[in-house]
């Protein structure tokens, strides 16, 4: 409490008119403290409304909700699927009220768990989730998200492809137009993999839209269009046979779907990946069928969740080592950073140029290319990163010598035994930027909190859920 009370006073005395680059990190920092502690403490007064109801008092926490609250009715389900998680997982409460994880943790873990059965719930809540609150300390919420969904899926021995066949059987496509307007409209439904093959493709065309408005300068006709116009616009291109981009014209596209090779071959294990470059899973019988069809590029992963290498040496990663560093990091390499590969660059741990480092995949990592970022931060800011052989671990030193952070890609979970670092002299990597002289970490480094998420709805849930009001703050 008295360190919430310190956040407070800090955010009172510092009003954000006032604040430097480093001051506004500051205030990110202690605001996203007592968010989590405000909403720890609504969540504790419904459980205690729930308890008061179960002895005859009050009418639980729906009565304050819906007579007190200001929430919207989304923000109010929001809440009660909070709740449901802190009943299951007790443990979780006294995190959210240290600040340790944020609420869109409680978001992941409802929606990962969505789908377990009661068995497999009572295993990832035991110890009144102490475990998985240990876990989500040092977890981004998505990717807790995704590493639930897959536990799930193991467990279950379940890898979705009885639910893609579902979606299969009822995908659909509506067409009308609008009375009022005579604008045509449309809806349509299909299952999860042909929708990422489809937004891979949608995508790219919208990518081909942005390269060709920026050309054409202020006065371009797509210059300041939305996103949704641009989506829009782009399924227009493909369907009518006007595309800009080598996909959307029918040129075979690239689709890459990341496989463990024990999961290739002998079905799931307790860690199986099994997904979409963009994080969604895939059944293992899709994969096996994809990767016979062209444009299908599976990357194919060992034990320890490191890429087996696909790639050439040459100045510029290939798209094969992209695929594979994007298989193994999802994102920028740094940890607690939320940047997405997209908006990475392939950085040479021994420099190409000064120090003749090769390009290969045991000397690169993907860094963000966001202004004040760690791709910044390698060069201009002087960090040290040590890449270790086989097992990737990375160790990051800021410029004055001080550890950052010692890591290995988000997927593996083990310590293999260490190999030797790539280079006798580790490349200059990653400081602060002119902005941060005081030595603290680059713009995108966060909690995995950047700002509210919006992950599935939890839905009623097959697994049972704890009492009402089992968890308090």
């Amino acid at each position: 409490m008295e360190s919430i009370l310190r956040d407070l006073n800090w955010l009172v005395a510092n009003p954000p008119a006032s604040l430097s680059v480093a001051g506004v990190r500051e205030a990110t920092r202690r605001t996203e403290a007592a968010c989590a502690w405000l909403e720890a403490n609504y969540l504790a007064a419904m459980a205690q409304a729930e308890r008061l109801h179960s002895r005859g008092q009050g009418n639980g926490a729906a009565d304050p909700m819906n007579n007190d609250s200001k929430r919207s009715k989304r923000s109010k389900k929001t809440a009660e699927e909070r709740l449901k998680t802190l009943n299951d997982a007790p443990e979780l409460g006294g995190a959210l009220s240290d600040g340790e994880i944020s609420p869109d943790h409680l978001d992941a873990i409802a929606a990962g768990t969505k789908d377990a059965d009661d068995d497999t719930l009572e295993d990832l809540f035991s110890n009144g989730g102490a475990d998985l609150a240990d876990e989500a300390k040092s977890t981004t919420p998505d990717d807790l998200q995704k590493r639930l969904k897959e536990r799930v899926a193991a467990k279950q021995n379940d890898d979705g492809e009885i639910r893609v066949a579902g979606q299969r059987a009822r995908q659909k496509l509506n067409r009308w137009t609008d009375k009022a307007t005579f604008a045509g409209c449309g809806y349509y439904r299909f299952d999860e993999v042909t929708a990422a093959a489809m937004n891979e493709i949608i995508d790219a065309e919208i990518a081909a839209l942005r390269t060709a408005s920026r050309a054409g300068g202020r006065d371009h006709p797509m210059r300041g269009k939305s996103k949704d116009w641009l989506a829009a616009e782009a399924l227009k291109n493909i369907v009518l046979g006007t595309a800009l981009s080598r996909a959307g014209r029918g040129v075979k596209y690239q689709i890459n779907v990341h496989v463990d090779l024990e999961t290739l071959l002998r079905g799931l294990h307790d860690r199986s990946v099994h997904t979409t470059q963009s994080g969604q899973l895939v059944p293992v019988e899709t994969i096996r069928r994809l990767a016979c069809e062209a444009g299908i590029a599976p990357v194919v992963l060992n034990g320890a969740s490191v890429a087996l290498d696909v790639g050439r040496s040459k100045h510029l990663a290939t798209a094969a080592q992209r695929s594979a560093l994007a298989a193994m990091y999802g994102g920028c390499a740094v940890p607690g950073c939320a940047v997405d590969f997209d908006q990475c660059e392939i950085h040479h741990i021994v420099e190409w140029a000064s120090q003749h480092g090769p390009t290969d995949l045991d000397n690169l990592i993907p860094l963000c290319r966001i202004a004040g970022g760690h791709h910044h931060a390698a060069h201009e800011g002087h960090w040290t990163f040590t890449l270790e052989s086989g097992t990737r671990r990375l160790t990051i030193h800021r410029a004055d010598g001080t550890l950052h952070s010692t890591s290995v890609p988000p997927g593996q979970h083990h310590d293999p035994k260490p190999k030797h670092h790539a280079g006798e002299a580790p490349a200059r990597a990653s400081t602060p930027d002119a902005g941060h002289p005081d030595g603290s970490d680059p713009v995108p480094c966060s909690n995995g909190t950047l700002g509210p998420s919006e992950p599935e709805s939890p839905g009623n849930g097959q697994g049972k859920r704890g009492p009402p009001g089992a968890w308090a703050a």
